[in-house]
């Protein structure tokens, strides 16, 4: 492993990169969505229970499934990994 490391560096170096940066692409849009959201779950308890019932099956879909399912509205690429994991980012 030691040496794959040492002959691939730039490759792995780039990739871990890219994955950063789509870390904080995903970080960023969910944090966009959740404050809002939050604030307005907090103002109505009628508004909470409506985005608690709209939101609750997104989290009986299995994670890899949210993956799969934006790839024939986005194609494969950075847009479908940054759409896959934002319904689950806390």
């Amino acid at each position: 492993m030691f040496e794959y490391l040492v002959r691939h560096y730039d490759k792995l170096g780039a990739a871990l990169v890219q994955h950063l940066e789509l870390v904080g692409i995903v970080m960023g849009v969910s944090l966009l969505l959740a404050v809002p959201l939050t604030l307005a779950a907090l103002s109505s308890q009628t508004v909470s229970a409506v985005l608690v019932n709209l939101f609750s099956p997104v989290y009986a879909l299995p994670r890899l499934a949210l993956f799969a399912v934006p790839i024939p509205l986005t194609g494969p690429g950075t847009t479908t990994a940054v759409v896959g994991p934002v319904p689950y980012t806390p």
